[in-house]
């Protein structure tokens, strides 16, 4: 069973499971992702988007990211996980459930989805209550991630939380910085936009083709 865990520092989750539980959670996000056209300049950022999170988990599987063993009723169960930063699982998340509705899934995998949801807000709720009370509705919704440069605003989100001290103060303002960031609405989302497509024209290049931000190494 899918099982999740927040990090020492509050800064993402582990995601785990046994081998039969990752590979079905890929599967899913890998089928999610197919529907989705890498050469269409409106689709392309999202396919990366569950393309980045379906290869943390199936490096998860391949036992090269976390390995733990759990006593579960009485019996020790070595299980694989995946660390993932909670701005990013939130956006995976909300991609996947966009896409998910034009799909036929089967009940396993429906229920990969669910669990998956169900295991990330339980590990809100563990690390900070009073935080996860706003960022949980986050959880699958409450997101617009259909914009044509979201991967180049999840990196720009990315690059500051991770850049940001840790602790609960940073998790409790996530919710906050997501919105303000992925709203099209928001002055600061028309800001990132507009820098980029003046960077695009002063480098001769594709807006989609910018990578955003620096990304020092993550203190989980």
């Amino acid at each position: 069973m899918i099982r999740a865990f927040p990090t020492k520092k509050g800064t993402g989750i582990t995601i785990y499971g046994d081998y039969y539980d990752l590979t079905i959670l890929h599967d899913v996000i890998h089928e999610i992702a197919m529907t989705l056209d890498a050469y269409n300049e409106s689709q392309c950022g999202k396919h990366q988007l569950l393309m980045n999170f379906a290869y943390e988990i199936r490096k998860a599987k391949e036992q090269s990211r976390k390995i733990e063993k759990f006593d579960i009723d009485g019996e020790q169960v070595t299980y694989y996980g995946a660390q993932i930063i909670w701005p990013d699982i939130l956006i995976f998340t909300n991609v996947m459930r966009q896409y998910a509705g034009y799909l036929a899934l089967d009940k396993l995998a429906q229920s990969t989805l669910y669990l998956l949801e169900y295991s990330i807000e339980n590990a809100m709720l563990e690390y900070d209550e009073m935080g996860a009370k706003d960022l949980k509705n986050l959880i699958s919704t409450g997101l617009y991630t259909d914009q044509k440069y979201i991967f180049q605003i999840y990196q720009t989100v990315h690059s500051e939380f991770i850049s940001q001290p840790t602790g609960k103060r940073r998790f409790r303002e996530l919710n906050d910085l997501l919105r303000a960031y992925i709203s099209p609405f928001s002055d600061l989302n028309k800001d990132v936009i507009s820098d980029l497509e003046k960077s695009a024209k002063e480098f001769n290049c594709r807006v989609l083709d910018i990578e955003v931000g620096t990304f020092p190494d993550i203190v989980w």
